[in-house]
């Protein structure tokens, strides 16, 4: 987000800078970043600089003048869609996504398990997340949700423990 043209959310205050604040799926939740705006992006009243906010429904997002008050209403996972070399986005409804369009369809993109498949010219592969393909002379990137985000959390095992006062040692051989 930003005042920048090139932005994904265009800013409009004169608070806002050019290049303001970035929010991101991590697999398992959203996040917004301040980009090391001039005034800062404020969340819930809470001042970020350069730093990150797990962010929850119902959050009330400032960026840096208080024109520009947005409210973060949903926090579903982004949705299955690939992205052709020209910067043209192609959605996938129902778990499924057809390329070049729904209108023809030459392959299609779908959970099968617990892995995304691409079916393209009778065969069928395993395909990840930021993989580039290559339908009818137009290569896609591909933008798949996390299947498991459960994975990408972390817990904390034994609080009690800390690494204050450890001590690391790297032994290093001449030829390495």
């Amino acid at each position: 987000m930003g005042r920048s043209p090139s932005s994904g959310l265009r800013l409009q205050a004169s608070g806002a800078s050019n290049e303001h604040a970035a929010i991101q799926w991590t697999g398992s939740e959203w996040l917004i970043r301040d980009l090391g705006s001039r005034n800062g992006t404020r969340v819930n009243d809470k001042l970020l600089l350069r730093t990150s906010f797990r962010l929850a429904p119902g959050d009330e997002i400032t960026f840096g003048d208080p024109k520009e008050r947005w409210a973060w209403v949903e926090g579903s996972p982004p949705l299955l869609a690939a992205l052709r070399s020209d910067g043209t986005e192609v959605g996938g409804s129902a778990g499924m996504l057809l390329l070049p369009s729904e209108q023809h369809p030459l392959a299609a993109v779908l959970l099968r398990g617990e892995s995304w498949q691409l079916e393209l010219a009778g065969e069928t592969r395993e395909v990840h997340d930021q993989e580039l393909i290559s339908v009818s002379g137009d290569t896609y990137r591909l933008v798949l949700p996390e299947l498991n985000p459960s994975d990408a959390r972390t817990q904390t095992i034994m609080p009690e423990h800390s690494l204050v006062h450890a001590r690391l040692r790297f032994r290093v051989s001449l030829d390495e």
